[in-house]
């Protein structure tokens, strides 16, 4: 009987925590629902699409035995998007990066680079952006004086985040010069 009361801890402990399961689901539904590529995600190579990435994963994410691993497993499933800028924190560490002030310093604004242009993708409720009349879709051509030139695939990672607070935001005529 010590045996298999034995067995049964040794096959709890292998579980992920509800916690790792719960934030796997996050990260992949997070990307499924707002990832700007969808047809990278149907397609990501080697025959895999996103769901297909999820079932693999989350069979993966069953064998974690820590949170450090849990986190490894979800960090090569954002991996496979090829983003530099995606990452996986300890819930404590994001809790220090949260501003006590959300939307200080923001424009208000979800950039998205698309065929070359940097479109407005997103607004947030209640920014300065969003009591100007911005407007999603609108192609973002200048950042205060500095005009934006055509991107490149090369360009996106570095476009998409460059700049500084918006000056202008007038509906229709410029948005930091969108338009």
């Amino acid at each position: 009987m010590k045996w298999l009361s034995g067995l049964l801890c040794l096959a709890l402990a292998a579980q992920p925590s509800a916690e790792n399961l719960a934030s796997f689901e996050k990260v992949w539904s997070t990307v499924r629902d707002r990832y700007w590529d969808v047809k990278k995600l149907e397609n990501l190579g080697g025959g895999r699409s996103w769901q297909t990435v999820h079932d693999e994963f989350a069979l993966r994410l069953q064998k974690t035995e820590s949170d450090r691993e849990a986190r490894a497993v979800m960090t090569e499933m954002l991996g496979l998007l090829g983003q530099s800028h995606f990452a996986i924190l300890a819930g404590d560490i994001d809790d220090d990066l949260t501003p006590v002030h959300a939307g200080d310093g923001s424009p208000g604004i979800d950039p998205v680079w698309a065929e070359g242009k940097i479109l407005v993708r997103g607004v947030r409720n209640a920014s300065g952006s969003a009591r100007a009349g911005v407007q999603l879709g609108w192609e973002i051509v200048k950042i205060d004086q500095f005009a934006l030139r055509r991107a490149t695939s090369r360009d996106a990672p570095n476009v998409a985040t460059a700049g500084s607070p918006v000056a202008d935001a007038r509906a229709g005529t410029s948005f930091g010069g969108a338009r």
